[in-house]
């Protein structure tokens, strides 16, 4: 078993660190696993790793602060397999955390994986496979499957291809099929330079998975799509994504971020675009409410006034 405490190093760190922790004779693929207590899943998170038909890997699994047992968990699967490693630190969020888990891997791909969600036992195989059918792609994406913990069933949903070169599609379609669990990918470590962090260290929000597949489509990252489903996302129980209100504030937050780095012809139309689709969904998720008490403008007038508010607060033009 191998438990570390480490410190995330401040953004603009020498590049140096990183050729350093990557060494030599390195696994094929890294696996970054995030953990914040999730206990009940961890397990089975980390048992769809060690099932893997392609076995040159290496996972490490950082422990963000949990205040249950996940830390047990982890520790018992790593002292029986040690291509494990626990890296436990306090809590910094999910960005926090898989930054913690790049600067300590080795390997030329990497995977990341949340401690509730779990892979198909031929993900690495096939996607290798993949990356080995095209040299020139750096991202592999697969297809998913949405398990919904309340009712413990599982869900297809229509989603678009991602093109060779996504950026448009990220920015215009993401919450329109054009998205992605991270989990769903297998990246190329080259993709980013020595030194350069994949998550935003200056970012402590939700929906950072939508902020950093964007800027990974800044960097020239060339996407290919495997017409397989080789992952479960879970969702439906009491954590964020299953609260449409909060999902829909960090989605907002998220879209202001990334509008900060575009180019300044398409930030405007992406902004205009997303805070319009937005506030579509916001009173379709409200609209058994105004039923209930159609004609009654000061509910719709009570329902919409937040939404403007918080365009206000963010300096969006709410045209």
């Amino acid at each position: 078993m191998s438990v570390a405490k480490v410190t995330i190093p401040p953004a603009g760190f020498p590049s140096a660190w990183v050729q350093t922790m990557v060494g030599t004779g390195s696994p094929r693929i890294s696996v970054i696993v995030t953990c914040f207590n999730q206990e009940a899943w961890i397990g089975q998170a980390l048992a769809s790793v060690q099932s893997q038909t392609a076995a040159d890997w290496e996972c490490i699994v950082v422990d963000d602060g949990s205040t249950d047992n996940s830390a047990g968990v982890i520790t018992q699967i790593c002292e029986q397999d040690s291509r494990f490693r626990l890296i436990r630190q306090s809590n910094t969020g999910v960005s926090g955390a898989r930054n913690t888990g790049f600067a300590a891997c080795r390997g030329q791909f990497l995977q990341f994986l949340d401690g509730d969600d779990w892979l198909n036992h031929q993900k690495f195989e096939l996607q290798l496979q993949h990356f080995q059918r095209d040299l020139e792609m750096h991202v592999s994406c697969c297809g998913f499957v949405y398990q919904h913990l309340n009712t413990q069933s599982f869900t297809r949903y229509p989603s678009q291809p991602l093109q060779r070169a996504p950026l448009q599609q990220m920015l215009f379609n993401w919450f329109d099929g054009a998205c992605l669990p991270l989990h769903a990918a297998l990246f190329r470590r080259d993709i980013w330079p020595a030194g350069v962090f994949p998550f935003r260290p200056d970012y402590h929000g939700r929906c950072e998975d939508w902020i950093f597949l964007v800027d990974a489509a800044l960097l020239g990252a060339n996407f290919g799509m495997l017409d397989k489903e080789l992952c479960v996302y879970r969702t439906g129980g009491s954590g964020f994504t299953n609260s449409a209100r909060a999902w829909n504030l960090a989605s907002m937050m998220a879209a202001v971020k990334i509008a900060d780095s575009i180019a300044p012809e398409i930030k405007e139309k992406f902004l205009e675009d997303y805070f319009s689709r937005t506030l579509d969904r916001y009173l379709e998720l409200q609209r058994p409410r105004i039923l209930q008490d159609s004609g009654n403008w000061r509910l719709g007038n009570r329902l919409t006034k937040p939404f403007f508010r918080l365009l206000r607060v963010l300096g969006v033009s709410s045209r």
